[in-house]
């Protein structure tokens, strides 16, 4: 979202319509991948707590990603740091931020905390996640899993 707007065009493919030609070798922005979240926090890009929750719950998702791709049958050391940071930064007053600590939570093998988390009132399209979360740390299970 930071990245500067050269500009937009709507082009039709089906027409042959050029594009603009002072724009053909500019550079596209690209999603950063699990390095480039890793060096953000490491260099202290993220000028704002929103902005490093969101790095740190990319970098989340990147490492469980790995695993479901089953790259990694478990969180690497640098993962487990970054959850453990990242609960931190998530509010218990939100539902969302609530409930996504309670998953982080149960990721670190932190059961008690995350049911803790689970017995406020959340909304009502909340409620599959909350009970899923719920059953899972009960069960003492923190592999990634689908929710």
């Amino acid at each position: 979202d930071e990245c500067e707007e050269i500009g937009q065009e709507d082009l039709d493919f089906f027409s042959g319509e050029e594009g603009n030609p002072e724009w053909e070798n500019l550079e596209f922005a690209e999603e950063p991948d699990e390095a480039d979240y890793v060096a953000a926090i490491r260099n202290r890009i993220a000028n704002t707590e929103e902005k490093l929750r969101y790095i740190r719950m990319r970098l989340w998702w990147s490492g469980n990603d790995r695993i479901r791709r089953k790259e990694l049958t478990r969180l690497p050391q640098e993962h487990i740091q970054n959850l453990s940071e990242f609960a931190s930064l998530l509010s218990e007053e939100d539902p969302n931020q609530r409930l996504m600590k309670a998953e982080v939570l149960r990721e670190l093998s932190r059961f008690d905390e995350a049911l803790r988390l689970l017995e406020g009132v959340f909304p009502e399209d909340y409620q599959h996640a909350v009970q899923r979360i719920r059953d899972l740390a009960a069960s003492k299970e923190s592999q990634v899993v689908s929710l």
